[in-house]
């Protein structure tokens, strides 16, 4: 959805008769929502509304003026009021337009179809030719020829990956108007649920749109089709049996067009070798899940603190390095556990212990040292970035470890203000080069992208002046 949008229409609860009338409600901002007048429960007295005692609902389902079937599901009780007119509201995880269902998981789903902001600047996709000649006559002509564009395939068992482009052609009086559009067809070999669709391919997808264009990214449509479901003999390209969703996302400004300066790669980058790009993306999502969480928090959240913003960005990239750094342990985990054991035989009882909870986590690197191994190993994929890679880890480490215990020795070592929301933005560069050396860009290809990125330059810049080379 790009806009917002409200239906009227009556609410219920499955398995009871009881409906109500209500108004269901879209906002890019506060995401979906239902207000209904009257109680979708109305057993529930005042005493329940005095203990504040929130419902919840797997599934709520409604009809709506306009002759639409709804389902929305996850759907929790945010507000009553109790008096001559009663109310509720209702927040929505997921709003499901097009059939009633017991809940999300109901049925199993063979295909999405899902469009996201910023999709088309990456897919980087068009058929309009326009040429100009001369008749001959010697008078100029122009024409304007289009011819869809082959779509990029890949495969990530069990899913068929599709980026093509569609059209919309308007012709009327004097003007004709040609709208190209990327999406992004998934089929599955076996049918899976929602859940496994939002797990497995949308939130994946829409994090790898969000670091290829290093922008924000929000759904703006999404379809889910099963078995029985066909467009086949419907007139207009009607989607016959579809289901609509819309989901819950907040707080997501998506900003401007990305020009392809902005991006750090396209799909034509990378479409010849597809296949093995997105089974390294799925792979990179699902092994470094909590590294991506964090990252694309700080830059799909609005109004982040920056201490927060850094603070996640150093847990992200301590994280990556204790899955994907070059030197994850102290020493070899043999030779540790040999010397823990010699140490820890000489003392018993509660020193024992002690000794053995201090010991626990003694053989991990500080960051101090992740960080240190994670600049050697970009060296080569980084431009020009940090004059002093041991004077910037030391930094990065007092600056974290003063927002994270507050210690007082540690504030004059610590940054803070824009210097602090510079950091920020070097740890958030020092991952994607990690980032995209995995994804399999050579190391000169990764110097090139960052290189010409607009952020880059001024980062630089400051950095150098922070830490001087005597």
């Amino acid at each position: 959805m790009t806009k917002d949008f409200s239906e009227r229409g009556y609410w219920w609860v499955p398995g009871k008769e009881h409906r109500v009338p209500g108004i269901f409600q879209f906002s890019l901002e506060d995401g979906v929502s239902l207000e209904v007048d009257g109680a979708l429960d109305p057993r529930e007295g005042l005493e329940t509304i005095q203990r504040r005692d929130w419902a919840n609902e797997p599934c709520i389902l409604g009809f709506t003026r306009s002759g639409d079937r709804m389902t929305l599901v996850g759907c929790f009780r945010v507000f009553r009021s109790v008096g001559k007119i009663s109310r509720e509201t209702w927040g929505v995880g997921l709003a499901l337009l097009g059939r009633h269902l017991s809940s999300a998981d109901s049925r199993l789903w063979r295909r999405m179809d899902v469009t996201y902001s910023h999709l088309d600047e990456w897919a980087a996709m068009s058929g309009i030719r326009c040429e100009a000649t001369k008749g001959d006559d010697g008078e100029s002509e122009k024409s304007v020829r289009y011819k869809k564009p082959a779509g990029v395939e890949g495969r990530v068992d069990p899913l068929r990956i599709t980026v093509e482009s569609t059209d919309a052609w308007n012709l009327g009086g004097f003007e004709v108007k040609v709208t190209e559009s990327a999406i992004l067809r998934v089929q599955s070999e076996q049918p899976i649920s929602f859940d496994e669709w939002m797990a497995k391919c949308l939130w994946p997808m829409q994090q790898l749109i969000g670091f290829a264009t290093d922008a924000r990214v929000r759904t703006t449509t999404l379809k889910f089709y099963c078995d029985d479901d066909t467009e086949a003999g419907l007139p207009g390209g009607v989607d016959g049996g579809a289901v609509r969703a819309i989901i819950t996302q907040r707080n997501v400004a998506t900003g401007s067009r990305v020009y392809p300066h902005e991006m750090l790669f396209s799909l034509p980058e990378v479409a010849n070798r597809f296949d093995d790009f997105l089974a390294r993306w799925f792979a990179l999502t699902h092994d470094l899940e909590s590294v991506c969480s964090q990252m694309f928090a700080v830059r799909q959240v609005d109004g982040m603190l920056v201490n927060h913003q850094f603070l996640s960005m150093a847990q992200a990239v301590e994280s990556y390095h204790s899955r994907h750094g070059q030197r994850r342990h102290v020493m070899p985990p043999p030779e540790h556990r040999q010397r823990k054991s010699e140490v820890l035989c000489k003392f018993d009882g509660g020193v024992h212990e002690w000794l053995k909870e201090k010991l626990a986590y003694s053989n991990e690197p500080t960051l101090y040292e992740r960080l240190i191994d994670i600049l050697e190993r970009v060296a080569p994929a980084l431009p020009p970035l940090i004059p002093d890679p041991r004077a910037f880890a030391r930094k990065i480490t007092d600056t974290r470890n003063y927002y994270t215990h507050y210690s007082s020795g540690l504030k004059k070592k610590a940054a803070d203000g824009v210097l602090l929301w510079r950091y920020a933005q070097a740890l958030s560069f020092i991952l994607a080069a990690c980032i995209l050396l995995d994804l399999g860009f050579q190391p000169e290809e990764c110097k090139m992208k960052l290189n010409n990125n607009p952020q880059y330059w001024p980062l630089r810049d400051a950095l150098q002046d922070a830490f001087p080379v005597s």
